[in-house]
């Protein structure tokens, strides 16, 4: 990376490029949030530096492709606020309009081409130049980049933040991980029917995973990387979700780090784990214990 950060996001685009955004640089004293962003070749293997966000810092969802290759990256804490990222262009465009809720939560693509925002914070106050949490929430929203507008659904089972969710191959999605002020982390997994509206809990988690990340496999079945309990007890474990069982199982393999930040499944079974200044790869068997092809 050009710019060391933490907490930042990332997506694979279309062209197999990765796009690199915001995160902060935290030092004894200070914070600085970014609004720099990045491209990763892998054909060159090297970081480029692009046009700003308008956002900065870590606190927005995580970022969305949408079927047209663009990208959506919405609901920065304390705003609501949101913007596209064009691919062809490689610039940001703000949102019309913002999101019902402060959220602090993921954001994940429906089959129907909406973008679901489950759960999350409210931020309503600052203090020494930072947003604080006044709450948790179970309100949850979707986005309609057809009209524009931000839509009301129903509420997750367990009000969290710091969560992640994924796209299941059955069209539901998977939510997991996250925490509360009065919760530091939270095992409890639930999946989100569109068709139906509803969530459901289906399972738990081996360890808190506050601030997990999630990769889903060809066949289906998703990695549960990382977590701790709310910056306490780190665990630098692999766990393994099955959709047609709607269990989760442990891996075998373990992490160095409790949060390498960011995953990314590589067209060649490589996982790619983003950290504050360097990169990892992985290769899939090693994780599942098993071939893959």
């Amino acid at each position: 990376l050009n710019i060391a950060r933490r907490s930042h996001k990332a997506v694979l685009l279309d062209d197999g490029r990765v796009l690199v955004l915001g995160g902060m640089k935290k030092d004894k004293d200070t914070i600085e949030n970014h609004d720099q962003a990045e491209l990763y070749d892998p054909k060159t293997g090297k970081f480029k530096l692009i046009k700003n966000l308008h956002m900065t810092g870590s606190g927005f969802s995580s970022p969305v492709k949408l079927k047209n290759g663009n990208i959506l990256i919405a609901t920065n804490k304390g705003s609501r606020e949101g913007e596209f990222y064009n691919i062809k262009t490689n610039k940001f465009t703000k949102l019309n309009e913002k999101s019902l809720f402060a959220h602090r939560c993921p954001a994940v693509l429906l089959n129907n081409g909406n973008i679901l925002f489950p759960g999350g914070a409210s931020f309503s106050y600052r203090k020494n130049g930072r947003h604080h949490i006044e709450f948790h929430h179970e309100k949850s929203e979707i986005y309609d980049p057809k009209q524009q507008k931000f839509i009301r659904v129903s509420n997750i089972n367990i009000p969290r933040e710091r969560h992640k969710a994924i796209l299941l191959n059955d069209g539901r999605i998977l939510i997991a991980g996250g925490s509360t002020r009065f919760k530091p982390g939270i095992k409890e997994v639930e999946v989100y029917n569109p068709i139906k509206d509803k969530f459901t809990i289906i399972d738990k988690t081996l360890n808190y995973k506050d601030l997990p990340f999630l990769l889903k496999l060809q066949d289906g079945r998703v990695l549960i990387f990382g977590g701790d309990r709310r910056r306490t007890t780190k665990f630098a474990t692999i766990e393994v979700f099955d959709p047609k069982t709607n269990k989760i199982t442990l891996s075998k393999y373990n992490l160095k780090s409790s949060h390498p930040y960011h995953t990314i499944l590589l067209p060649d079974n490589r996982v790619m784990l983003l950290g504050q200044k360097k990169i990892k790869f992985i290769n899939l068997q090693d994780i599942i214990g098993e071939n893959y092809d």
